[in-house]
Parts: structure tokens; sequence; C-alpha cells
């Protein structure tokens, strides 16, 4: 694809625009689900109209990666901000939105339900502040970006979100699905976690070889 300077400008500033808008909604989604029962006017927990908005919000996340994309083809390479700033609003809006709706899920009498989410859900959480760290730590010329594998894992995660703020969640068989698979993301994060710091330290090691040369 041809170097186009101003596209690229524009489909950055329309990246990072639209992941800080997407995460201003899904905070504010996740304030409305922990508060509706005491707030008016905000889409009611297991609808149709709350899980719209969430699906929404996953959207979000699968735009401003296509925008990103394009402005790197076009002449305009993600800096190490770019791609933190990308990686921390993904990971709050996830928290944020799963510790809001396990707190309705908990509020609606299914206590085991919530707290066999709660756990896998604070294995996640863990793992992301071990893995944020270990970006923020990384030298410059270390590529931080998230591997394909965690790009699945988070739409696999934004994809659960959608339906356990849908009617689904009011059946019984889609909460033992939703905590298995909770379970089953909570390991695939464990996973990439070590792919990734193994990859930051065979990049770092490189690094090194270069500038000892």
């Amino acid at each position: 694809m041809q170097k186009n300077i101003a596209a690229a400008n524009v489909a950055r500033f329309g990246a990072d625009f639209t992941t800080w808008f997407r995460t201003g909604v899904g905070v504010a989604e996740a304030v409305g689900i922990a508060s509706m029962d005491r707030v008016q006017n905000v889409p009611a927990y297991g609808t149709v109209a709350l899980s719209a908005v969430h699906g929404g919000v996953a959207m979000g996340d699968f735009v401003d990666g296509k925008l990103a994309w394009l402005a790197e083809q076009l002449g305009s390479p993600s800096e190490k901000y770019n791609s933190q700033l990308d990686d921390i609003t993904d990971k709050a809006v996830n928290h944020v939105v799963a510790y809001a709706s396990i707190y309705r899920i908990y509020k609606a009498g299914h206590t085991l339900t919530a707290a066999a989410l709660a756990v896998p859900q604070t294995g996640i959480l863990v793992r992301d502040i071990a893995m944020t760290v270990e970006r923020f730590k990384a030298p410059d010329g270390v590529n931080v970006k998230a591997s394909k594998k965690a790009k699945m894992k988070t739409g696999f995660l934004n994809a659960l979100q959608t339906g356990e703020v849908s009617p689904l969640i009011n059946f019984r068989s889609y909460r033992a699905l939703l905590v298995a698979s909770r379970a089953v993301g909570a390991v695939a994060s464990i996973k990439t976690f070590k792919e990734a710091k193994e990859s930051f330290a065979k990049q770092k090691a490189e690094l090194e070889l270069i500038k000892a040369a």
C-alpha cells in the first residue's frame, strides 16, 4: 500500500479516538450495571439493549485495531505509547464490566455462579497486571504488540461478556457455560503471558547482541 502521511494521520487519530470513546462507554456501562438498582434510565441487566451496548464496545476494539493497522500501512507506525494505550484500555474495560456483571449476578441470588466467575476473572486480572508491567519494562525496539493468540483470547472474552449481559444470563445452562468458558479464558491468558515473556526476553537478548557488536 502506497504511503500517504495525511491519510495515515487521520487513521491514527481515528484509532486513538475510538480507543478512548469505547473505553468511556465501557466504564459507563460497568457503572450502570453496578448501580442500576439505584439509577433510572439505564439499560437493564440481562437485556438485548445492554447486550447491544456491550457489543458496540467490543466492536470498537476491532475497529481501533483495524484503523491502527491502516495507519501503519499508510506510513504511521505504532509507537510504544499506542500499543500500551490500547492494551491498558482493553483490559480496563474488560475487568470493570466483568466485575460489575459478577456483582449483578450475585445480587440476583446466584452466589455460587458469581464466586465461580470471580475466581478465574481475578486470575486474568493478575495476569493482565503482570503483562502490563512487562510491556512497560520492555526497552525501545522490543515489539510489545499483542500476539494473534492474545487478540483471539480478548475477542473470546468480549463475546462472553456480550452474552453475559444479555437475556442468556437468565438460563442456568448458559451460566454454567459462562463459568467453564471463563476458566478456559484464564488458562489461555496465562499461556499467552508466558509466550509473551519469552518473546520479550528473546528480543531483548537480540538487541543487546546488536549493541555489543
